[in-house]
């Protein structure tokens, strides 16, 4: 192809088809030959992150997916047209860095590359901007592009995410619902073993349109996706018995917000997490900074992330997770942690080989002593031998009811209808030389076909078909919920209401109920830090209401007792007092 040198930095991403480009002169972009030909695109103000205060990114796991989506869609528009297609980001660094992990995470998770291939590609565009932590201050760790693309590639391959349709478990609706603060505010890290969601009230409390959550509106839905624990590492704000007497098991383990666990509260919570039956609900004050740093600590010993590779999917899929001095304790204890899973792993399968090995023995010598008593009296034929033990499973070396992976596909093909009819061979795994060697010229305008496959595979399947699973061997059915709004309206059908009481809209958002008329909109949402430093995500409502006393209620130390004058110490970034400020106009 020709040269995108006088408009800015350029990478081909599939040989051909698709470039990303990072533009340093619009001017020279508009002008330049190849950009008028081709067809091309930018999600600069489409795809937003709404900051709590100096960090501006990654792009949560819905915006991803969406990027991943329009993408596709795209690609098979510009080659009906006969046209190349350009993903153009403006010269803002933010955009940058934002922009380029989501071409990462395309590749990854849609193109079957490892992140190795994709980070490659992606160092030809260097320098990106580091992502920060949202916490006053300079940033005492930068997490970077390569960090959040690793990460997700992690996730992908030990079955966290799956994109790849007719079998993709990830549901856009269902997880930008719960996501927003209205709707319980919680999101599935760890799918079916660890959820992270932020602290419940103890009474309801309304401000404006919103009414918070109590523990009693959290029932039906963790009871619905197989939650059988409730972590608490905050203070005290409510009774814990509202949980346990409800039939979950409630484990307290307190330590100071913005802090690293002691070693102590580390290990008692990795023991938790380890012997639970069912998952856990995990929260501290927002769910963000002790729950993430406890949640990543779980993954880097059960599932092989590194320190950095956990904070970059953690980032992703719960904005705002792992806070200040938290990120170096992180890279402290990875170490330590990797080796405690690799002895945990060995211990385990010594466990069961053993239970195996006495099963075998236990079952040859019922199988003897049936054939001893046979021998010795004809009534005993009719007698009913005790039956062997339930055979143990060979692989359950992970911590009970930890997610298991999707059935594994096959690695050397996967078939494919073909217009001719039969089938075709639509390898993924053919790496550089599958992907690139044998693409086409740039002249021709045409796709190789396990790229054109995989992207048709994604775009092949509903919305419908998207779901999320709960790491079961079984996946229990899709929670479906509607949104509050047409919860409250529903609430006021049946009752005959007018109009209906907020707690029934509170408690209805967080019902798994039907999800299949959510259209994922942007949420109303604020970030920002609270008085003590912390991230806190608010409704705008909150903001709306202009009451200080509302704003007090998500502050911890406010609630316990704190000081006095932090009662006007909230801090919120110039973006979001920007959006707020635009949308109070209209």
């Amino acid at each position: 192809m020709g040269s995108y040198d006088d408009c800015g930095q350029a990478v081909e991403i599939i040989a051909g088809r698709l470039t990303f480009l990072a533009v340093r002169s619009f001017e020279a972009f508009n002008e330049n030959q190849i950009v008028q030909s081709a067809l091309r695109y930018c999600i600069d103000r489409e795809l937003i992150y709404y900051p709590f205060f100096k960090d501006f990114g990654p792009l949560d796991l819905g915006l991803a997916f969406r990027f991943c989506r329009k993408t596709a869609q795209l690609l098979q528009e510009a080659e009906t047209q006969g046209k190349h297609l350009i993903f153009f980001t403006g010269p803002s660094p933010q955009y940058k860095a934002n922009a380029a992990v989501l071409v990462g995470v395309f590749q990854v998770m849609l193109l079957q590359r490892s992140p190795e291939k994709a980070c490659n590609l992606l160092h030809t565009m260097e320098p990106f901007l580091p992502f920060r932590d949202p916490s006053r201050g300079p940033s005492c760790f930068d997490l970077t592009v390569y960090d959040c693309v690793r990460g997700i590639a992690k996730a992908k391959e030990v079955g966290f995410l799956d994109w790849h349709l007719p079998e993709c478990t990830f549901n856009l609706a269902e997880y930008e619902h719960y996501e927003q603060v209205e709707n319980g505010d919680l999101n599935w890290i760890v799918p079916g073993k660890l959820l992270a969601f932020s602290g419940p009230s103890a009474s309801p409390y309304m401000i404006g349109t919103y009414t918070t959550h109590t523990p009693e509106d959290y029932h039906k839905y963790f009871t619905h996706k197989g939650v059988t624990g409730i972590v608490r590492l905050n203070n005290k704000l409510y009774d814990g018995a509202r949980f346990s007497s409800a039939g979950f098991n409630m484990h307290e383990l307190f330590f100071s917000d913005g802090s690293c666990p002691s070693e102590n509260i580390l290990q008692t919570f990795l023991q938790v997490a380890e012997t639970e039956k069912g998952a856990l609900a995990i929260h501290c004050k927002a769910g963000l900074g002790r729950t993430g740093v406890l949640i990543c600590a779980y993954m880097i010993k059960h599932y092989g992330f590194t320190a950095e590779e956990a904070m970059g999917y953690i980032r992703i899929c719960r904005p705002g997770s792992v806070i200040g001095p938290q990120q170096n304790y992180l890279i402290a204890k990875a170490k330590q942690l990797a080796a405690e899973g690799r002895a945990f792993r060995e211990a385990r399968r010594a466990a069961l080989a053993e239970e195996a090995r006495m099963a075998r023995a236990a079952s040859l010598a019922e199988k003897s002593g049936r054939q001893q008593r046979i021998s010795i009296s004809a009534t005993c034929i009719s007698s009913q031998p005790v039956a062997p033990p339930a055979p143990v499973s060979a692989c359950a070396d992970r911590p009970a009811a930890a997610p298991s992976k999707q059935q594994p596909r096959l690695p050397s093909a996967r078939l494919a209808r073909v217009s001719s009819g039969g089938t075709k061979d639509m390898s993924l795994d053919g790496g550089c030389a599958s992907e690139d060697s044998c693409g086409p010229s740039p002249s021709s305008h045409t796709s190789s076909t396990a790229t054109s496959g995989r992207i048709s595979n994604f775009l092949r399947g509903r919305a419908a078909s998207l779901r999320v699973t709960t790491g079961r061997p079984t996946p229990p059915a899709v929670c479906r919920t509607r949104s509050l709004s047409a919860a409250a309206n529903a609430a006021a059908t049946k009752s005959g209401s007018m109009t209906p009481t907020r707690r029934k809209a509170a408690e209805a958002a967080l019902s798994p109920t039907d999800l299949t008329q959510l259209k994922g909109v942007q949420k109303g949402v604020a970030r920002m830090l609270a008085p003590n430093g912390q991230p806190r995500k608010l409704p705008a409502a909150v903001l709306a209401a202009g009451n200080q006393d509302a704003l007090r209620h998500f502050t911890e130390e406010e609630e316990a007792g704190g000081p006095a004058d932090a009662k006007q110490g909230w801090t919120i970034s110039s973006a979001t007092r920007s959006r707020l400020n635009s949308q109070n106009s209209t």
